[in-house]
This record gives C-alpha cells, structure tokens and sequence, in this order.
C-alpha cells in the first residue's frame, strides 16, 4: 500500500475516499470466508509439508488479512474531513490549472485516495504539495525529472 503507517497521527481522507475504504474494507472481509474453506479443505489433503494448494491458501489469507488489519487501522485513525474549499487549494478541493494552453481539473486527496486516472491527486505529490493553500490565479512552480512547469491556477472548488 503506502510506506506510511496507518497509525499517523495527520491522516486525513475526504468523505468519498473514507467510503470507498470502507466498501474495499468490506469486500475483503466478504472474501475472507471463501479463503478459509479453502484453506480447510486443502489441510484435508494430508501431509502440510508437501501440499502446495494448502500453502498458497495460507499464503492468500495471511494476506488477506494484513489487508483488512491496514485498512482497520486507516479508518480508526483517519479524520474525515468535508471538501470545503474556502477557494484555497487543499485537501478535497478541485482544482482547474492551466500550463500553456492546457487545462486540467483534479481533485486534490490523501495518498489513500490518490488515483491519477480518476484525476484524484494526492495532496503530498510534488504538485499537490505545491498547490496546497494556493488560490485562484496564483501562479505555481513544481520541479519535475524534465525541469520546472509552470501552471496558473484557474479555479478552485
């Protein structure tokens, strides 16, 4: 998942990411039943020191639950915030920014959230980092591996 633990004190998610960890929290536990059966019926098998099918079902459900022990400790740490903006750049604010003459709207989010497909950008990313408190038509500089761009911010939501 992140290299940050679940039990940082500053770990903050929008409603919609605190949802969606919830919905992901309750998959995997709907999952977890299907892994034990299968585990108990491959130790039915005999010998555990040469059974591959008893060790690979071990193996997933370990996982499995490591799984749903993170995302436990997400959600009882994590303070949900409302996406109120207050037209500042911030955690749960959208963002419309413009570098030359291209646009782009994202959704600025915890690295829980973070999905670049769904242009939801973790506020901890360099360019999250830079629009962070930052109000419509400020100008934003953020270093990339090819050099500094620029952007103007056109609006916040």
């Amino acid at each position: 998942m992140s290299p940050r633990t679940a039990k940082s004190p500053s770990l903050t998610l929008t409603r919609q990411g605190a949802s969606q960890l919830k919905s992901q929290l309750q998959a995997l536990k709907d999952k977890r039943p299907g892994l034990v059966d299968r585990l108990a019926r491959a130790r039915s098998f005999g010998d555990l020191s040469e059974n591959s099918e008893y060790t690979n079902a071990k193996e997933e459900l370990d996982f499995l639950d490591n799984q749903i022990q993170e995302l436990e400790a997400v959600l009882q740490v994590a303070k949900v915030i409302n996406n109120k903006s207050n037209n500042t750049a911030g955690l749960g604010a959208t963002v419309v920014i413009k570098n030359n003459s291209r646009q782009i709207t994202m959704t600025l989010v915890s690295h829980w959230e973070a999905d670049p497909l769904q242009k939801k950008i973790s506020i901890d990313s360099p360019l999250g980092q830079a629009l962070n408190g930052h109000k419509k038509g400020d100008t934003i500089v953020v270093d990339t591996p090819n050099g500094p761009v620029t952007y103007t911010i056109l609006e916040v939501k």
